[in-house]
């Protein structure tokens, strides 16, 4: 399987593992099949034909599940969306640097440098 989904896309990705986890819950092996492992940091490139209905639940099902950071990267926006927990957030343009915060001290990107193509 994991060599089928490496042929697709990243929203091909997301979207079998989306299936996979809904299929694991509805057969009730979730907690046996895969333990629960939580990431502290989520980093997203978000594409132009995503909807943002999608990524949002998406968002929300990481900060549910304990993850503590949350960047979007929006390309042609030229900006990072940072959640910081579900009622926390905030954009980060090009001009500014991404701060890993606690999850990663010390850690300063610049937005446009990791925006460069």
């Amino acid at each position: 399987m994991r060599a089928a989904i490496a042929r697709h896309g990243a929203a091909d990705r997301r979207r079998a593992g989306h299936c996979l986890r809904r299929t694991w819950q509805a057969a009730g092996l979730a907690a046996i099949a895969h333990p629960r492992i939580v990431p502290d940091l989520v980093v997203e490139v978000i594409s132009p034909n995503e909807h943002a209905a999608d990524v949002q639940e998406r968002v929300f099902e990481f900060l549910e599940a304990g993850t503590r950071h949350v960047w979007l990267i929006y390309p042609r926006a030229r900006r990072v969306v940072v959640f910081d927990g579900p009622r926390a957030a905030h954009i980060v343009s090009e001009t500014e640097e991404l701060d890993g915060g606690v999850v990663l001290p010390g850690f300063q990107l610049n937005v446009a440098a990791l925006l460069e193509p």
